[in-house]
């Protein structure tokens, strides 16, 4: 699994286009994995559950990736 991540010399993307690229590298990685993605629905929530603890909209869009593949798609 890839977590890609922004540098600090790069400035955050909007955080609704950030949102939306870490889903599809998400994506992507379920696909290279061979398993099913969870929807963008369930994804947005998992973002804002995120943000709400950390309010760092970066980490919490790129940090979701990791909570996704724990979350849903350990054994």
């Amino acid at each position: 699994m890839v977590i890609n991540q922004f540098t600090t010399s790069e400035p955050n993307p909007p955080f609704a286009v950030m949102r939306q690229d870490m889903y599809a590298d998400y994506c992507n990685d379920c696909a290279s994995e061979g398993i099913q993605p969870i929807d963008w629905h369930t994804w947005k929530v998992l973002v804002s559950e995120l943000l709400a603890k950390h309010k760092d909209e970066a980490w919490s869009c790129m940090y979701a990736q990791k909570v996704a593949f724990d979350r849903f798609h350990s054994n």
